[in-house]
């Protein structure tokens, strides 16, 4: 059965024209085996009940940030355009246009220490939006080399931006979806990168990531965190100590991809994981050759996943702990997780909404 359907899948890409000229050029491996959804993973309603906040009026707000307030602000991977929202104790919510970089894809979203709302952008790099709505633009390079896809960032305590840059060969330029194409591609495209405000000068710290998403700076500020998406693990490069300047595995082997990644205050990270992983997503990921021939519509594999909608939280050790589900798909392909007082807020790649967890139904709900 698998061979049938591997052989039907590959005459399909064979028999198309290659819709892109982006010189396909896959690599193979062999993911470890899926996780069972049992133990933590143990599916779970957690998340069915979450509000869903401005339906039908975002479009894929991939990123969220609160501030001190509580009003919450998302990004459009489409136009670039970034929204605020106010949620009223009765419940009624108001939206407004906080800010129009003028294109682009406008992804991860953290207010720095002055108020300013830092922001990825795919078309301008990393900009600053003030109180007012004022866009500027802190950098589009990285050791002189134009950034191409910024993806998410997290700030320290010095005001040193973390980020990462997911791929330097697919963007929005690409297509809407060209991000899937690197994922099928499965090479090491993506950077993390570090911007420091004192001195105006960005820096690689760590090149050859598959697929550089969410970052992450631990509690004390002696690593960071950032996202493979495509190898479903998180990748930890040392600030401070003795392994200073080196990297290492953090945790391995998801059920999904991961996108965002953000350090919870009560301890410990929060995980998105807005597609699960297949057999059939996992047996391709074996075969260069296949992806190759399928290098076509990668839209049609990676977004072949039913409507689902997961997040992960793990300890500071990078073993997961935690996990809350919403089976049926009401709220799905989660990107970001952002912990507010006594909620989560959640971002989508995927659709026209956002939306809040009450953090006191994580125990009723497992």
């Amino acid at each position: 059965m698998k061979r049938t359907a591997l052989a039907c899948l590959t005459t399909i890409g064979l028999s198309l024209s290659p819709a892109h000229s982006r010189d396909f050029d896959a690599e193979g491996y062999k993911p470890q085996p899926r996780p069972k959804f049992e133990g933590v993973y143990k599916k779970n309603h957690a998340l069915s009940n979450a509000l869903i906040i401005c339906k039908g009026k975002l479009t894929r707000p991939e990123d969220v940030a609160v501030d001190p307030n509580g009003t919450i602000y998302a990004g459009n991977a489409i136009s670039g355009t970034i929204s605020r929202i106010v949620l009223a104790p009765d419940g009624s919510q108001s939206i407004e246009t906080f800010a129009e970089p003028g294109g682009g894809s406008t992804l991860g979203l953290l207010f720095n220490h002055e108020g300013n709302l830092i922001a990825c952008n795919t078309l301008l790099g990393l900009i600053s939006i003030n109180q007012t709505g004022e866009v500027s633009v802190l950098t589009d390079r990285s050791n002189e080399e134009k950034l191409t896809f910024p993806d998410d960032l997290d700030i320290d305590s010095t005001g040193k931006i973390y980020f990462s840059d997911a791929s330097n060969k697919y963007n929005k330029l690409s297509g809407m979806h060209s991000y899937e194409f690197d994922f099928l591609e499965g090479r090491a495209h993506g950077t993390l990168n570090v911007y420091d405000p004192a001195t105006k000068e960005t820096k690689c710290l760590l090149k050859g990531l598959y697929f550089a998403n969410g970052v992450a700076l631990s509690k004390d500020e002696d690593f960071v965190l950032v996202c493979e998406s495509s190898r479903y693990r998180l990748r930890r490069y040392w600030l401070k100590g003795p392994k200073a300047g080196t990297n290492d595995i953090f945790v391995d082997n998801l059920p999904g991809l991961p996108d965002g990644v953000t350090r919870d205050p009560q301890g410990g990270y929060w995980i998105a994981i807005p597609a699960l992983r297949t057999k059939y997503i996992d047996l391709v990921q074996g075969s260069a050759h296949l992806k190759n021939s399928l290098g076509h519509f990668p839209a049609e594999i990676w977004r072949s996943t039913k409507h689902y909608g997961l997040v992960l939280h793990m300890n500071d050790s990078g073993q997961i702990d935690r996990s809350l589900h919403d089976p049926k798909g009401r709220f799905y392909f989660i990107t970001n997780v952002v912990p507010w007082k006594n909620y989560l807020f959640f971002g989508t790649l995927d659709g026209n909404s956002i939306a809040r967890y009450e953090r006191t139904n994580e125990t009723s709900n497992k």
